[in-house]
């Protein structure tokens, strides 16, 4: 998810209209947070519950 909001900064959104550049700033900063899965009863799975 970082990736993501690498790659929107890398992209050339500084010659591009407000809006977009708006739109831009709102990609990087949802793909900064990290993502989680409510699974029920039994927890909450994320990247870190895969990785160990």
């Amino acid at each position: 998810s970082t990736k993501v909001a690498e790659a929107a900064y890398s992209c050339e959104w500084y010659n591009e209209p407000i809006s977009f550049q708006k739109s831009i700033v709102m990609i990087m900063m949802r793909a900064q947070r990290p993502v989680y899965v409510y699974f029920g009863p039994f927890g909450t799975l994320s990247l870190g519950f895969f990785a160990t």
